[in-house]
């Protein structure tokens, strides 16, 4: 029989640290759909006044603020001129803390971290903890990982420094041969909260180090941790090793006092919304996903904007595997908001192949409560989604058109470029829906759409 170190195989430390230090990086580089945004809004104006009766924002510094919003929300792609195109607007002196924020992620993602570092001086965004976080990765990846070790040592013993800054910390701490800090760092993590990682990092050093008594302990104590199989998937391997499996359990609700708490502060500042899921998809934790859903709903009668309300609520749904629930909360907010194009793309991620139009009664549809009033409904499986909804036929029509040409954004712009002459020559002529049909037809029935209405008119259908 192997022994414990010859059967477990942990990841080198400096692996891990690399691994660290690039995480949640990637996306920086999502600026194809934010450039394009960023030309149509530059032209529009805001109002005279803001929410509440308050100034209305400048239309620079308005459109600067939807601009890093788009960018957080797209998958990746790279584009030089958007590049430019931030930096512009961070040059301008108009600049608000997320587009500096992107910025300097954008140098990151493109290996120049002094950049970064500047830019994040510039702007004061070490007044935050993600951008305290975000100034030590970039010393990290610049050279200056002495600044970054002594700021991290200092913060690491406040209580409100994030487990991410701590994580780094061990694992400055284990390369440089330190193991009892290393351990010392994972251990004031857990010792405010069941943080998987760092469970994970004290038993990879543990069993690193031949101590197979305390690695056992470990790993009972991570397998016991209620997140860990769900969050953190990677982790089932190491766990077998040490004769775990996977059981399921069952997640009771968060504490009504987290929910009520959490909905006032979202009811306060409903744009803590989009972050805070955002934060979720880059980072899945079961228990945080059940809180944010739980204080989402509680919060949602009073929303103004139900549709991101809406929206967030059918991503957290598919974060849990639940597309029947999350198709539930697409269906509300599309018929909130018909023209969503987030929603329609999200319920073309739902529709199934075969889905080409509106289905019979299906004897496999279950009732479910809604969340919301508490009522009994219907609510479909997935392979039997009703797709007569406008916005419906318009997200699978996208669908097509990015198989065919790889082109990924909103609708009216995939419908643009899929006609266009660059893009034409790409698009097999067997396509079963043609996206300038649909927006011509679409356009003729819905007027009052101005998106749909500016496309329609640069392809000459209206």
């Amino acid at each position: 029989m192997p022994s414990l170190q010859q059967s477990v195989q942990p990841a080198p430390i400096t692996r891990l640290m690399k691994r660290a230090l690039t995480r949640g990086l990637r996306h920086a580089s999502s600026l194809w759909h934010g450039m394009r945004t960023f030309r149509l809004m530059a032209g529009r104006r805001t109002g005279a006044s803001g929410r509440h009766g308050e100034p209305a924002e400048s239309p620079l510094k308005a459109t600067c603020s939807m601009l890093a919003d788009t960018f957080k929300k797209t998958p990746a792609r790279d584009d030089t001129e958007a590049s430019a195109l931030i930096t512009a607007a961070v040059r301008s002196g108009m600049a608000v803390p997320k587009v500096a924020d992107l910025c300097a992620r954008w140098h990151l993602g493109h290996q120049e971290p002094d950049r970064a570092v500047t830019c994040i001086d510039r702007y004061l965004l070490t007044r935050s903890s993600s951008g305290r976080l975000l100034l030590n990765v970039a010393h990290c990846l610049s050279g200056c990982r002495s600044s970054a070790h002594l700021d991290l040592a200092a913060w690491s013993a406040d209580d409100s420094c994030p487990v991410q800054a701590r994580r780094l910390l061990a694992l400055m701490e284990a390369d440089e041969g330190r193991r009892d800090a290393a351990l010392a760092a994972f251990r004031r993590n857990i010792d405010q909260i069941d943080d998987a990682c760092s469970i994970k990092g004290l038993l990879l050093m543990s069993a690193e180090a031949g101590m197979t008594e305390l690695a056992n302990q470990w790993a009972e104590r991570l397998a016991q941790t209620p997140c860990a199989w769900i969050s953190h998937p990677h982790l089932e391997s190491i766990l077998e090793q040490f004769g775990y499996r996977h059981r399921p359990a069952e997640y009771g609700p968060p504490p009504a006092i987290l929910v009520e708490r959490l909905s006032v502060e979202l009811l306060g500042d409903e744009s803590l919304i989009p972050s805070l899921i955002a934060a979720a998809e880059a980072e899945p934790d079961a228990s945080t996903c059940r809180l944010l859903e739980s204080a989402i709903q509680r919060a949602l009668p009073n929303l103004e904007d139900h549709v991101t309300a809406l929206e967030s609520l059918a991503r957290l749904a598919m974060l849990s595997g639940n597309e029947r629930q999350a198709y539930s909360w697409i269906v509300k907010g599309l018929d909130a908001d018909p023209k969503s194009v987030p929603l329609a793309m999200l319920l073309a991620d739902l529709l199934p192949a075969d889905a080409t139009g509106p289905t019979e009664a299906d004897p496999t549809v279950q009732p479910n409560d809604d969340p919301v009033t508490g009522r009994g409904e219907v609510i479909p499986s997935v392979g039997h989604i009703r797709t007569d909804h406008p916005a419906e036929t318009v997200a699978r029509a996208a669908v097509q058109v990015e198989e065919k040409t790889q082109i990924t954004d909103p609708v009216a712009i995939v419908a643009l470029d899929a006609s266009s002459a660059d893009v034409s020559g790409e698009v097999e002529p067997d396509m079963t829906i043609d996206p300038v049909a649909v927006i011509s037809t679409v356009a003729q029935a819905h007027p009052d759409w101005p998106d749909v209405q500016r496309v329609a008119k640069l392809l000459k259908v209206a």
